[in-house]
C-alpha cells in the first residue's frame, strides 16, 4: 500500500468514526447510511485491489443480510427507513455501528494487509495526534456554543 492509500484508508477511518459518532450533523439516517456504505466500499478496494476488478465480496449483498436479521422486514428498504416505519429511529446509530466493526474487522483479516512496524509507529502517533486535535476541536466547539458566564464587579460603597 502506498503512502497515498494509507492516508486514503485512514481519512475513511476518521470519516466512518465521525459519521457514527454524530451522524446528525452528516444528514439523515439514510443519508448517513448510504455514505458509511460508499467509504466501507472505497475501503475494501483500496485494501483489497483485485476486488474492484470481479466484484467478489461486494458489500451490499453482506449489509441486506445484516440488516434483514437486525431488522426483519417483508421488504428490501435500507436500514432507516426501515427503523423509522417501526419506530425505532433511536436504534439507527448502534446497528449501523455494529456493522461497521464487522466490516472493518472482516475486512482487514481477509487482506491481510502487512504493514511495515516503521509504518506502524508513523500511523499510531498520527492517529494519536488526530485523536488529541479532535478532542480540542470539540472542546473549543462547546466553549463557542455554552453561554458564558459573568459574574459582575462589585464595588465596596462608601457608607
Amino acid at each position: 500500500m502506498n503512502p497515498a492509500e494509507r492516508h486514503l484508508v485512514e481519512f475513511i477511518a476518521v470519516r466512518l468514526e465521525s459519521m457514527l459518532r454524530r451522524p446528525a450533523v452528516w444528514g439523515s439516517n439514510l443519508s448517513v447510511e448510504e455514505q458509511v456504505l460508499q467509504l466501507l466500499e472505497i475501503r475494501r478496494v483500496l485494501l483489497d485491489p483485485a476486488s474492484k476488478m470481479d466484484g467478489r465480496r461486494a458489500i451490499n449483498p453482506g449489509y441486506r443480510r445484516y440488516v434483514a436479521k437486525a431488522v426483519p422486514s417483508d421488504s428490501a428498504t435500507p436500514l432507516a427507513v426501515r427503523l423509522g416505519e417501526q419506530g425505532r429511529d433511536d436504534e439507527f446509530v448502534s446497528i449501523l455501528q455494529a456493522y461497521v466493526a464487522l466490516e472493518l474487522a472482516e475486512v482487514t483479516v481477509e487482506t491481510n494487509v502487512p504493514i511495515d512496524p516503521a509504518d506502524r509507529a508513523t500511523i499510531e502517533t498520527e492517529e494519536r495526534e488526530r485523536i488529541i486535535e479532535r478532542i480540542r476541536a470539540e472542546a473549543r466547539d462547546e466553549a463557542l456554543t455554552q453561554p458564558q458566564k459573568t459574574t459582575p464587579i462589585e464595588f465596596p460603597t462608601a457608607a
